[in-house]
Formats: structure tokens, C-alpha cells, sequence
């Protein structure tokens, strides 16, 4: 909803989430993906607006399928 704009406005609950996201980050680089899931979650339930979030969230998930996958963990990746 906010691809016009160069920013928006948030409050505390977005400032929250935005620490969240950057904590889940970490966790996805360390290839943590279900402390990444997690962690954007909760993200996103604080700050259901922002698109980062919902596109990272996502990102992580086909990852974590991936490398499931990859080690042929069909339960995991189900």
C-alpha cells in the first residue's frame, strides 16, 4: 500500500516490529529459519502495513523449504 511513498509514518508498536525484523535478519543469515519465521511474525503482528516484512517473511519460508529439501527432509519442508 505504500509503494508511492518514500516513507511512512509508524509509532511505537512500528518501531517494535522494525527491531523485530532486523533481529529475524540475523537469524535468517544464520540460516535460524524457524527463529526467523518466529521472529517476523511477531513483526508483522505489530506492524501488519509494513511490506518489508510480509515480502521477508516470505523469503525466509521458500528458504527454509529449500534447504529442507536440500537435505532431503520431506517432513520438515512439508
Amino acid at each position: 500500500p505504500y509503494h508511492d511513498q518514500i516513507f511512512r509514518e509508524t509509532g511505537n508498536a512500528g518501531l517494535l516490529a522494525s527491531d523485530y525484523s532486523n533481529k529475524a535478519s540475523d537469524f535468517l543469515r544464520q540460516k535460524q529459519y524457524a527463529l526467523a519465521v518466529a521472529t517476523y511474525l511477531k513483526a508483522a503482528c505489530l506492524d501488519p502495513g509494513d511490506p518489508g516484512t510480509v515480502y521477508n517473511l516470505r523469503l525466509t519460508l521458500g528458504r527454509w523449504v529449500k534447504a529442507c529439501n536440500a537435505n532431503h527432509d520431506t517432513q520438515g519442508a512439508a
